[in-house]
């Protein structure tokens, strides 16, 4: 009688298991796009150029895929973009590439809400030009950013969500044209 109970609990167990989590929890790819507010921190030796030529913030997009790979964690892919000065005298832009794994603690009685925490890499690209009395000068400088995060996700349904997250992107070079940046992000995604 034991020996069939153990092993009734034991099966109840398995099936309770295979049901809750399914293939689709697991991997569930998306895409997503993201507005940013970027403010960037100068290192003491460039303050005097950088701070007359590249910006203390500005904005950004990003494209985003990813895809969750346990309950609690994801990892995504990012590529973003922004062009902040586009003037006659100053032209830069920045571009930056990497992926981030995610934590991911579900809220709420349906999980629509979810806490996000992050950690990632990121390569860095900023290209400056601007003119001066003595003529042309072009900065171009590339650099791995160690990024962390914390933000929330509202899903709306099972295919679309909304997503709000903080980063602070630290450099790994001291005389890159930021020591760091903080990100703040909004962006929707959609799940497949």
């Amino acid at each position: 009688m034991k020996k069939t109970l153990l092993l009734s609990g034991v099966a109840a167990l398995v099936a309770f298991n295979a049901n809750a989590y399914s293939f689709r929890d697991y991997w569930s790819p998306y895409i997503g796009l993201d507005y940013n507010y970027t403010a960037t921190h100068h290192p003491e030796s460039t303050k005097n150029i950088a701070g007359n030529t590249l910006p203390s913030n500005y904005h950004s997009g990003t494209f985003a895929f990813g895809t969750k790979v346990a309950p609690y964690m994801g990892v995504e892919g990012f590529a973003e973009f922004a062009k902040y000065e586009n003037k006659p005298e100053v032209r830069s832009y920045s571009r930056a590439f990497g992926a981030d794994v995610l934590g991911i603690l579900p809220l709420g009685c349906h999980q629509e809400f979810s806490l996000l925490g992050s950690i990632g890499l990121g390569r860095y690209y900023n290209k400056l030009k601007y003119k001066q009395a003595a003529g042309k000068t072009e900065y171009d400088e590339y650099d791995w950013g160690y990024r962390f995060g914390a933000g929330m996700q509202y899903n709306f349904n099972e295919n679309w969500g909304v997503r709000a997250m903080y980063r602070h992107v630290v450099f790994n070079k001291p005389h890159f044209a930021y020591t760091n940046l903080d990100v703040v992000s909004l962006g929707v995604r959609y799940n497949f």
